[in-house]
């Protein structure tokens, strides 16, 4: 899992795939991010799109964010076809 510190930037990648090939959405495609008390921090913010069928979302975590465990998804959607792919990181206090 990878680890960050407070302050630091974490980028969260979807990749929207359409019978295997990157397929640009034509719903949503929003960023969601849960702290380790269950609390959204990110909640459906939309993601920019890097290319076709990859979006991005930067986060920059506060000075004080909970230390601890993290979960992040992107809802990227096609049709009636949600995609959801997760990230889990660790927020610490300092660098290891």
């Amino acid at each position: 899992m990878t680890k960050y510190v407070r302050t630091e930037v974490v980028t969260l990648e979807g990749k929207l795939y359409v019978g295997g090939a990157l397929t640009d959405a034509d719903g949503d495609h929003k960023a969601y991010i849960e702290d380790k008390s269950g609390a959204l921090v990110v909640d459906g913010i939309n993601a920019t799109k890097v290319s076709t069928g990859l979006y991005r979302y930067n986060y920059t975590l506060t000075t004080d964010s909970l230390l601890g465990d993290y979960k992040a998804d992107m809802l990227l959607e096609y049709g009636s076809i949600p995609q959801r792919p997760q990230i889990f990181f660790e927020v610490v206090s300092e660098a290891v």
